[in-house]
């Protein structure tokens, strides 16, 4: 089996999902700026995300599907959304 563990995204600015000019051509367009998909078969663990800043998502900031495997081990801390 597949593993997938200690991703950390920290201290960045996510701004404008869903706003390029190739989002309209999408077949699903969303404008989400992190998504967590069911598709992952990995054992995922160790998954941070935090200190970020995330403005002007067309849809949402954050995505995560309720089959999304690692979700008991996901941390998020001092997220902003602006």
């Amino acid at each position: 089996m597949a593993k997938t563990n200690n991703i950390v995204f920290e201290n960045n600015i996510c701004s404008n999902a869903g706003s390029g000019w190739g989002h309209n051509q999408r077949p699903n367009p969303t404008g989400r700026q992190i998504c967590f998909w069911d598709g992952n078969t990995a054992q995922t663990s160790s998954v941070f995300i935090r200190n970020n800043t995330f403005k002007n998502a067309k849809q949402t900031c954050f995505y995560i599907s309720k089959k999304w495997k690692g979700i008991d081990d996901l941390v998020l801390e001092n997220n902003k959304v602006s």
